[in-house]
């Protein structure tokens, strides 16, 4: 009974349709696993790029999201033909995880130009007035940049709760400016991205980052291998003008 259907389909004419198995069905949440790593590394790049001039930045995450979705892809063909829409669940899934990656190594970059020149000069150059011998001149610089950068992580706990890299996002998107003291010394700050530039920039970069996951992806929907180079001996068809 089950091969009616089909017969009647065959015997009128009519295309049959069969499902196609993947190879390996858990392959393309291997690959995930792996995009996910990719992202993750490429962020840690990918967070000191963000205040390059003229938002020249952002190309990073289209770029970001082309090379781990091409290394993934490797992992990932076996399991074709994938659904539209579990291919974008992945991708969204994708893209939260490495926008959270990129927040956290933005925020750990910035904290720690905050103990950079030129920042706290004053200080700076009467550490390099006190100390004589090279060896302590280094230690004592590196205490006032690591007591600069801990004044600006207290300054986000206090001001914009919980603080860490969720205070960081607060506060550039509130004010982006702040005052730091330390050693009798006022230092402004201010990020380079703030107010409303921030999460604008932020969402654009999320955007561009699925545009290139999906890119590298999208072969993933065909049943079969998609390719554009002849193999020796395949016989090509001439395209007439």
């Amino acid at each position: 009974m089950a091969e009616e259907p089909q017969q009647q389909a065959e015997s009128s004419g009519e295309p049959v349709v069969t499902a196609v198995v993947p190879e390996d069905p858990w392959a393309f949440g291997r690959a995930l696993v792996v995009a996910a790593v990719v992202l993750i590394a490429l962020d840690w790049l990918l967070g000191m790029l963000m205040w390059l001039p003229f938002f020249s930045g952002l190309l990073g995450f289209f770029v970001e999201g082309l090379i781990a979705g091409g290394i993934a892809f490797r992992y990932g063909r076996r399991a074709r033909p994938i659904g539209r829409r579990r291919l974008w669940c992945g991708i969204a899934l994708l893209v939260v995880i490495s926008m959270v990656g990129v927040l956290f190594f933005e925020t750990y970059h910035f904290c720690n130009r905050v103990g950079e020149p030129p920042y706290f000069s004053k200080s700076r150059n009467v550490v390099l007035k006190s100390e004589s011998d090279a060896s302590s001149r280094k230690v004592a610089l590196g205490e006032l940049s690591s007591g600069a950068v801990d004044a600006f992580y207290d300054f986000l706990a206090k001001e914009h709760a919980p603080g860490g890299m969720i205070g960081y996002a607060r506060w550039a998107t509130m004010s982006g400016a702040a005052t730091i003291e330390l050693r009798g010394e006022s230092q402004s700050i201010k990020a380079g991205h703030r107010g409303w530039v921030w999460p604008t920039r932020t969402a654009i970069g999320a955007i561009l980052l699925a545009v290139g996951l999906a890119m590298a992806f999208d072969a993933l929907k065909d049943p079969t291998p998609v390719r554009n180079v002849l193999l020796p001996g395949e016989e090509f068809e001439e395209m007439e003008d």
